[in-house]
């Protein structure tokens, strides 16, 4: 809301302002006013001012409470680099806490009956049950797979020596993560292929 005036009964005139404070809420509806201000210009000066100081106190009282350490990188601690340049906070809190350390995650593999059930339940694609069996049998990546050409596979073994990635540009063959050296891989008895 703009800045209001008020003439009183013994026809004094003056300004105020109010506004809702940083972070309120419909149900949780804090306002902050002030009143008696002799001119527009003081009253809107004087709202942009304390509307600047309510949420620097925000943004520090918000900050306080952040449990989660934040990216030193990004745009988190880009958002906060305008803000000092901007006045709105004072120090850049991203530059102050420790990274994350990543939690090690235990890979399960399937076992043979449940790989058995996957590759039957395949539904959609003609050929996702043959990319599903090659992949579980391989265990070469997603797009080492889908760039293999019948070239690569001769007398039951499998040469991996590209991969498919998906680009800007679209799609493109590129050498293997391990692009020192190709892989091969033995099919035991390809039922699909």
């Amino acid at each position: 809301m703009p800045v209001q005036k008020r003439t009183y009964e013994s026809g004094k005139t003056v300004w105020y302002y109010i506004f809702d404070a940083p972070g309120s809420t419909r149900q949780s509806r804090q306002q902050i006013k002030e009143s008696g201000f002799a001119t527009k210009r003081e009253a809107e000066d004087a709202e942009a001012q304390r509307r600047l100081d309510e949420k620097q106190k925000y943004e520090l009282a918000k900050a306080r409470h952040v449990d989660a350490p934040l990216p030193k990188t990004g745009v988190v601690s880009s958002a906060f680099a305008h803000a000092i340049k901007w006045g709105l906070v004072a120090v850049n809190l991203v530059e102050q806490s420790d990274p994350p350390t990543p939690r090690k995650r235990k890979g399960t593999a399937l076992t043979p009956a449940q790989q058995r059930l996957v590759i039957e339940a395949a539904s959609g694609c003609w050929c996702l049950p043959t990319f599903l069996e090659v992949s579980a049998a391989t265990g070469a990546r997603r797009g080492e797979v889908l760039a293999l050409r019948w070239a690569d596979y001769v007398d039951g073994v499998v040469f991996v020596a590209r991969s498919l990635s998906q680009t800007r540009k679209g799609l493109e063959f590129k050498g293997t993560k391990l692009m020192s050296r190709a892989r091969l891989f033995c099919l035991a008895q390809p039922s699909r292929l």
